[in-house]
């Protein structure tokens, strides 16, 4: 190499290091206005610009590589000067030393070492470090916690949001163009991926700059959907810096390229546009190591691949003509923008419209029902069959102020406060279809926010016990006819097919140290507890004074009997006593006869009875004192019987 080449690139590499210093300061103020005016402030309020702090972020890192690799190329252009000198004076002067063996010029191996590891070690550190902070991104954002999303705040100022993102994209974009301009000389190759990623955090910034201007003349709905295409897309490109660190181990050695391990392809592509083909051409030089470009095949294809590509685009683009409408949809027909409001609705079918964009079909779901939960929202995690008061089962809860029946002591109207999950279901309604597609962006949304503010009017006036207990069912029946009467009243374009209450519980306090629902729990228990034992009294009471009626009945009926058993048997008595005494005047003999005969058969019927004459003056009498046997024929002898016969 001549010493004038050499000079050259010794003033192209410094020249490298001068503009990656401008890359390198301009990288740093523009993070740090991103991190001041937006996680650390909260004062941008939008989450498409702090996504802004990922692409100028690397910026930075790349521009720092691109510093250190002029600064080596530089010393690695010095030491190849001085060793021309040396190689001037050994050709003069006779010396047995060999200068490319000088242990003192180190700066080309530096260099190769430095393209060898960096690039590579830098790509992977990227992709790793990327991870967390896309993950701390969707933790923090709409996009994996839409109700605690701490990044998604409403701008303080749209305007001034909106100049700051535009100047600070100005600046990013015309130095990124600058830098992607000068990487197409060698000295300066490591400035492209600096540059693609300024021209990339440029196109983030003009977004959020465009999405303010947005949020100042009340247009909400753009944010969200921007915020999430750039997620995608950088994650992408993160996951490229993976795939290129893995790619560097196989592809072949035979042909080098000064091309950083960790730029984009992909983003070169954008920020590239009229080098798309060259792109791809040097893609493929470099992944399979010699010059394909080169070959016959290749070129053939080149002149057929955007004929083909144009052909594609073209059929897909007719292919735009023809749109379905899904069974329990109708679709509403949009030319350039207009709708007419008196044309009839499409039914669900195959239909033919003018290609994109001229005309599209507005799906409006007037059959498929659709969900929106008022209150408490249950944790999606939550699989338990069975879900307590007392424990914390809830994403996102929601109170409400219930009054009470009972006053105060001081006869002040007492209040509580209620978790309850309301769902509501829902169709567009088939009679106003426009006023569902056009009337509000978010129509679920919508309806969360007027059944939110039902909800909260109704509660006021029921009673906690009521509604928690024995009026949940007229508490949706109410709610059901509040929150469509709203919805007629706005134009929302619904029509409510249910509402469910669920979940109907005091708070369980978290954050309070004092778990309301659990103490609630334990009320309730004891004004069980003395409900049963009230009820046992009671039954204890009514078992006894019944008893003891019966009881006393008994008592009564039996001395009633006793008094007229008694008396009658005295009246009989009597008049017996009377009727003997009679007998007994006419004729007394008789009377002490059959007096006494009667007395022996009826009185003396057990008794066994010994007949003697009394004209006998001697006698010896024998008495059978023993007992009369009784005739059974089982211990009876037949023979005995017959023989006596």
């Amino acid at each position: 190499m001549k010493n004038g080449d050499l000079s050259g690139t010794i003033e192209r590499a410094k020249l490298a290091g001068r503009i990656a210093i401008i890359s390198l300061i301009l990288s740093f103020l523009l993070a740090l206005v991103v991190i001041v005016a937006g996680p650390a402030t909260k004062w941008a309020g939008m989450e498409t610009f702090t996504l802004s702090l990922y692409p100028v972020t690397l910026a930075f890192l790349f521009s720092l590589c691109a510093l250190v690799h002029s600064v080596f190329l530089r010393k690695t252009g010095e030491e190849e000067q001085e060793k021309l000198i040396l190689e001037q004076r050994k050709s003069n002067v006779n010396s047995i030393l060999d200068v490319s063996e000088d242990v003192r010029f180190t700066a080309k191996r530096t260099l190769e070492n430095f393209n060898r590891y960096i690039p590579s070690a830098v790509s992977l550190l990227v992709f790793l470090v990327s991870i967390p902070a896309f993950w701390y991104f969707w933790r923090h954002s709409t996009l994996g916690a839409a109700d605690t999303a701490s990044l998604a705040l409403t701008p303080k100022n749209p305007i001034n949001l909106a100049f700051l993102s535009a100047i600070s994209a100005l600046f990013a974009y015309f130095t990124g163009v600058f830098l992607v301009g000068q990487s197409r000389i060698a000295e300066f190759r490591y400035l492209r991926p600096a540059g693609s990623w300024l021209i990339c955090f440029a196109v983030v910034l003009f977004t959020s700059a465009v999405s303010a201007l947005f949020i100042n003349y009340g247009k909400t709905g753009w944010a969200a959907p921007l915020t999430k295409v750039f997620f995608w897309v950088l994650a992408v490109l993160a996951a490229e810096l993976l795939v290129s660190f893995i790619i560097e181990f196989y592809r072949p050695r035979t042909l080098e390229e000064i091309r950083p391990v960790y730029e984009s392809r992909l983003l070169a592509i954008f920020t590239e546009p009229g080098g798309v083909v060259r792109n791809i051409s040097d893609s493929l030089d470099y992944q399979f190591g010699f010059q394909i470009s080169r070959t016959g095949i290749y070129l053939v294809l080149r002149k057929a691949i955007i004929p083909a590509l144009m052909v594609w685009a073209a059929v897909l683009w007719i292919f735009t003509c023809i749109t379905e409408v899904n069974p329990g949809e109708i679709g509403i027909r949009e030319v350039f923008g207009s709708v007419n409001r008196e044309s009839a609705p499409l039914d669900a079918g195959i239909h033919f419209k003018w290609p994109w964009p001229c005309e599209r079909i507005l799906r409006v779901p007037v059959k498929n029902v659709q969900e929106a939960t008022l209150g408490s929202v249950l944790n999606p995690s939550q699989n338990a069959k069975v879900i307590l008061w007392t424990g914390d089962n809830y994403q996102h809860e929601n109170k409400f102020l219930v009054a009470v029946k009972q006053q105060g002591k001081t006869g002040a109207q007492l209040a509580s406060i209620l978790e309850v999950s309301l769902p509501v279901f829902y169709t567009a309604d088939p009679e106003h279809p426009f006023d569902y597609a056009f009337n509000f962006d978010n129509v679920k949304e919508t309806l969360l926010a007027v059944g939110q503010a039902e909800a909260t009017r109704y509660f006021a006036s029921t009673d906690f016990i009521t509604d928690i207990s024995s009026g949940r069912e007229q508490v949706a029946v109410n709610l059901y006819d509040r929150i469509q009467k709203a919805c007629d009243r706005i134009g929302l374009g619904i029509k409510l097919v249910g509402i469910n209450m669920h979940d109907a519980h005091p708070p369980i306090g978290k954050g309070t140290g004092v778990n309301v629902a659990e103490a609630f729990q334990d009320v309730v228990c004891a004004q069980e507890d003395a409900v049963e034992m009230i009820s046992k009294a009671n039954e204890y009471s009514i078992t006894t004074v019944e008893s003891a009626k019966v009881e006393s009945t008994r008592i009564l009926g039996s001395a009633e009997a006793y008094k007229f058993d008694t008396a009658s048997v005295a009246l009989a008595d009597a008049s017996r006593f009377e009727s003997q005494l009679e007998s007994y005047r006419h004729l007394p003999g008789m009377f002490k006869l059959r007096s006494y005969l009667d007395f022996l058969e009826n009185d003396c019927r057990d008794i066994r009875k010994y007949i003697i004459s009394n004209e006998i003056d001697v006698r010896n009498l024998v008495l059978n004192l023993e007992e009369k046997p009784s005739l059974d024929l089982l211990n009876t002898d037949i023979n005995l019987l017959t023989e006596e016969k």
